[in-house]
């Protein structure tokens, strides 16, 4: 409790809320790019290439939102993804209804939408991590 009341009161000496929020947000930022990269390397490590099942998409300012499914090991797999504008407009013209997503084995809620070319060398994918997979 003396640590918290020394926290509070170091709060109300004016100029230290900003200081605060400033280390608060510089904490987050660190946190999430963390997250980011770990998530990614470990795709990178093991990985397995997967048809998955369009939902539905929900067009926004700045890209898209796929809400889409896929099977691992015999069970169902529900997730939604930002993804480019692009992906919106491929689904309305030409009414695709699957997409290739990247797992960690092992692991099927770490995963990804390989939406954009650059995502096959974020991601690590060769062409016959690719060459089995049948999307409808």
């Amino acid at each position: 409790m003396n640590f918290i009341n020394k926290v509070l009161q170091w709060l109300k000496e004016p100029g230290n809320l900003g200081k605060a929020v400033f280390l608060i947000a510089v904490f987050l930022i660190i946190f999430g790019i963390y997250g980011n990269i770990t998530h990614t390397n470990k795709i990178r490590k093991s990985h397995l290439v997967l048809c998955g099942t369009v939902l539905d998409m929900i067009s926004h300012k700045g890209g898209v939102d796929i809400r889409y499914y896929y099977y691992y090991g015999g069970k169902r797999y529900e997730y939604h993804e930002g993804a480019p504008e692009k992906t919106y407009k491929d689904y309305i013209e030409r009414r695709i209804n699957s997409l290739l997503i990247v797992i960690e084995k092992g692991n099927p809620s770490n995963d990804a939408i390989l939406s954009k070319d650059e995502d096959y060398e974020k991601y690590a994918i060769k062409p016959e991590d690719t060459l089995n997979v049948k999307c409808p």
